[in-house]
Formats: C-alpha cells, sequence, structure tokens
C-alpha cells in the first residue's frame, strides 16, 4: 500500500534500496578478467625458440596439476604490477584464464631453419580470485 509507495519513492529520489532484506537482495560484485595482447617478432629461430618456450609457461600456468587420482593443486595464482605510472589500477592476485596464440597473423612466413613462426600474437586472460570491496578499491586495486 502507502508504505510500498514511499519506499518506492524514496528509493527513486535517493537511489538508496529501502528493503529490509538487502543483504539477500545483493548477489555479489563479480570477478573481474583482463585481458593482455603482445605481438611478440623474433628476429632468428631462437628467439622464436624463446617464445614458444613463453607460450607453453603461460599455457601450463592456468591448468591445475594432479597429485594423484583424488587430489590436485589448483593452478598457479599470479602478481601483477603496472611499474611507471602510479594512476592505473593494480591487480589482486589473478590466475590465467585463457591463452590465445596466433601464429603469422599478418604473413606466412617461417625460418628457415626450423620452420618457427617470424610473428606470433598472444593473448592471455587472466580473472580475479577474490572480489573487491571498497577498500580494496580505495588501495588502488
Amino acid at each position: 500500500g502507502v508504505g510500498d509507495l514511499i519506499a518506492t519513492e524514496m528509493q527513486r529520489s535517493t537511489g538508496a534500496l529501502l528493503n529490509k532484506n538487502e543483504f539477500a537482495a545483493y548477489a555479489a560484485t563479480p570477478l573481474r578478467s583482463f585481458s593482455f595482447n603482445w605481438t611478440i617478432l623474433p628476429d632468428s629461430e631462437q628467439e622464436s625458440t624463446q617464445a614458444a618456450g613463453l607460450i607453453k609457461f603461460f599455457r601450463k600456468s592456468m591448468h591445475a596439476t594432479k597429485r594423484d587420482q583424488v587430489t590436485i593443486t589448483v593452478p598457479d595464482h599470479c602478481i601483477v604490477s603496472f611499474h611507471g605510472s602510479k594512476d592505473m589500477i593494480q591487480l589482486p592476485p589473478v590466475v590465467v584464464e585463457s591463452v590465445g596464440v596466433n601464429y603469422n597473423p599478418n604473413n606466412s612466413s617461417f625460418f628457415r631453419k626450423n620452420n618457427s613462426p617470424v610473428e606470433i600474437a598472444l593473448t592471455v586472460g587472466l580473472k580475479e580470485l577474490n572480489p573487491l570491496y571498497q577498500d580494496d578499491v580505495k588501495a588502488g586495486y
């Protein structure tokens, strides 16, 4: 009745939720995902081999380790930081969620000796482990 009408108008004008069960209405703050893209341009077969090792490292980091038939060890978590820019948000601990690789996206050239690609597009997707709260945002996350 009248109480619902007043509550609706208060919510509309103030933006505040007037709900006795507001904790039940709030589901959760979603976990954020981040994507980083790199173009790797090796100058030699050796650098191309190192790039392949880097890709393998990221792919390995996104998977759990099987300890035995019943237990696993969760994937590695990463600490990401941006140096030289204090105004960029910092990332809390994250896990590698996806790795995308595109070999020679702009041409079909390969090194003659070992057929390694001369260009590699690498995309790494990261996801937060925990939701952020207001104090975390104040701290720079």
